[in-house]
């Protein structure tokens, strides 16, 4: 006799009619919803007063305009809302979520607005960030008009500004193209920090600590490039804007708290540059590919503002910073790992942490 459950359908309530009429600005039929799904999921829906004698219950949104918009929320957006929940209980059901975070905003908003519960939130947030071709979508204004709209990858891409105005994208270090031309650096630059502390400021409101984790990684990995190459360098300090750092998650802000400690100064020691000097362990960017070591192509040198820098023989520059006594690598990771668990551990200092 054979053990195995024949499954009739994947969805439970796949035969009882949905009791759920969801009315939407500018559509004449509703869309249809079960309320013991949307209920697990949604504190609106759970509360909704029903009907009595097992009448449909109506939810109205049709008024409903989120945050920045202009309009009511669409089909579409409930919709893709919908299909989240129901992909949840329901195995046949598929959701694509954005590849871009301007595309997401909506559907963050809009969960938000519904109270989605926090699992399901951090799903969402969860799911945005594991897709490698998320894009950060960046507008650059010069004297006054719009010059360009720009996509600009979270993962994987470093991006400089080129004295000529032509800004340059490293994909990997063999991989380099023109992303755009005719824009400064100086338009970039504010640019890309209001783009980034208008993101970690929702990420924070929502607690959406990997979303905040990678936009964070973005901007650190922008800095490599420092000064006019870089398409955020200075402008770096108005992305951690007043409203961003009240928003920000507590274990963002712990975490940095422990690497603000842990860390070494960096030192105004600069090493004169003398033949035979060999730089290792920098970074792939520096390189041919990721196979290869950069040291063969680079020169180290003193620059005009009395840094040291390495440049590579295509004419991209970093610059070195040294620091004296504590922690390696390593071990500073280590040490800063061990200061999370415990705040993750202790409920009295940290009651509201979500790991990311």
């Amino acid at each position: 006799m054979s053990l195995k459950r024949r499954r009739e359908s994947s969805f439970l309530l796949a035969d009882v009619e949905p009791d759920i009429r969801i009315r939407i600005y500018g559509k004449d039929e509703p869309l249809m919803a079960h309320h013991d799904v949307l209920k697990l999921f949604s504190s609106i829906a759970r509360d909704l007063p029903r009907e009595a004698n097992a009448k449909p219950t109506v939810w109205d949104l049709s008024q409903l305009v989120l945050e920045g918009e202009s309009q009511p929320v669409s089909a579409e957006l409930v919709q893709l809302w919908l299909d989240l929940l129901y992909a949840r209980v329901d195995s046949s059901r598929r959701v694509a979520l954005p590849t871009s975070l301007d595309a997401a905003r909506p559907l963050l908003l809009f969960a938000d607005a519904v109270g989605t519960g926090d699992a399901l939130m951090q799903e969402i947030g969860s799911s945005l960030c594991g897709n490698q071709g998320l894009t950060l979508k960046v507008v650059v204004v010069d004297a006054g008009e719009v010059r360009k709209e720009l996509q600009l990858r979270l993962d994987g891409a470093l991006y400089l500004c080129t004295p000529g105005g032509e800004m340059r994208e490293y994909i990997k270090p063999a991989q380099t193209r023109t992303f755009c031309e005719g824009v400064r650096s100086a338009a970039v630059q504010p640019a890309v920090a209001s783009a980034l502390e208008e993101w970690l400021a929702l990420a924070g409101r929502l607690q959406l600590v990997p979303l905040v984790r990678k936009l964070m990684a973005f901007a650190k990995a922008q800095m490599v490039f420092w000064g006019g190459l870089s398409i955020l360098g200075p402008a770096a300090a108005h992305v951690l804007s007043p409203r961003v750092l009240k928003l920000l998650p507590p274990e963002i802000l712990y975490e940095a708290v422990a690497w603000r400690l842990l860390q070494p100064e960096p030192s105004a020691m600069v090493v004169k540059p003398y033949e035979g000097l060999q730089v290792q362990g920098l970074p792939h960017v520096m390189s041919r590919s990721a196979d290869e070591e950069a040291e063969e192509e680079v020169s180290f040198r003193t620059n005009e503002h009395g840094r040291n820098a390495c440049s590579h023989k295509r004419g991209s520059t970093c610059y070195i910073n040294f620091s004296f006594g504590g922690p390696g690598r390593q071990e500073l990771q280590e040490l800063v790992g061990q200061v999370m668990q415990r705040a993750v551990e202790d409920d009295e200092a940290a009651p509201s942490l979500r790991r990311g």
